[in-house]
């Protein structure tokens, strides 16, 4: 590191500090985003990037789940995350949840090569249970939940918290069971 960056360096940890005592949260995070970016380039390497760029595609998805959880949880969310398609290299993984809790960020992948574009209803389907299976975790600290409940004597998956994608048509049939059950502690059928 140059002499200048060291100087400079210190000169930001010190506003955070002093931006600390102040207690403003948006200045802290803003500049706590800009340090971290400072040091990745320095350094031409992170552990973890927050720049995360939003594919517009997900709008109406995430608009639909926000839909949802209002006609069938009665709660009103707006949900602040970032959505995009990536190249994921585990086999046996669709999508994942990324938490940064200093930068006050969320966001989710999911796997490029898993659903097809253009969307047609069904992939739609898909993708709207498989963005709310990662709401679950990004948004709600949900863990995965491998129970099942009996649903209009119907074996079916207790949360979308499943490890594995269930079958859509239960998850549109019971789909408001479902919205309800992510957020409300006593869900009904």
């Amino acid at each position: 590191m140059k002499k200048s960056e060291k100087y400079l360096f210190f000169l930001f940890v010190f506003i955070f500090i002093f931006s600390i005592e102040m207690n403003e949260h948006s200045f802290k995070t803003n500049f706590y985003r800009f340090i971290h970016s400072k040091i990745c380039s320095i350094y031409d390497t992170c552990m973890f990037s927050e720049v995360r760029k939003h594919d517009p595609i997900f709008d109406p998805i995430i608009k639909k789940i926000e839909d949802n959880m209002s006609r069938y949880a009665g709660v009103n969310y707006k949900f602040n995350i970032s959505v995009s398609f990536e190249d994921i290299t585990k086999d046996d993984y669709i999508a994942f949840c990324y938490k940064h809790e200093q930068l006050d960020n969320k966001f989710i992948t999911i796997r490029r090569d898993y659903f097809t574009l253009p969307l047609n209803n069904e992939m739609e389907d898909e993708l709207e249970l498989t963005l709310l299976h990662e709401i679950g975790h990004c948004i709600f600290d949900k863990e995965h939940d491998e129970n099942f409940i009996y649903l209009a004597n119907i074996r079916v998956p207790e949360t979308v918290m499943q490890p594995r994608l269930m079958p859509i048509l239960i998850f549109n049939k019971f789909k408001g069971y479902y919205y309800r059950n992510l957020v409300l502690s006593k869900p009904t059928y």
